[in-house]
């Protein structure tokens, strides 16, 4: 799909599958949450966590649309 004439990023051909069982990865993450102090780190982990707890039908649908932003600025 091209969104702004972007074309699509693939960084791997790897299956989620490949990584390991979803719960065992899931484990994985709550657990560098629980020791990751890093703010940036901490809202990666946890979209990380939510895009694999979820069933990946959403994120298949090409209808959505997710935004991201900042909650802190300076001058405009």
């Amino acid at each position: 799909m091209k969104l702004l004439d972007l074309n699509d990023l693939f960084l791997t051909n790897e299956k989620l599958e490949d990584l390991g069982d979803k719960e065992y990865i899931l484990y994985q993450i709550r657990n560098e949450l629980n020791t990751q102090f890093n703010t940036r780190k901490q809202i990666i982990l946890k979209a990380f966590y939510t895009y694999i707890s979820q069933n990946n039908h959403a994120f298949n649908d090409y209808n959505t649309i997710s935004m991201y932003g900042t909650s802190s600025f300076n001058m405009v």
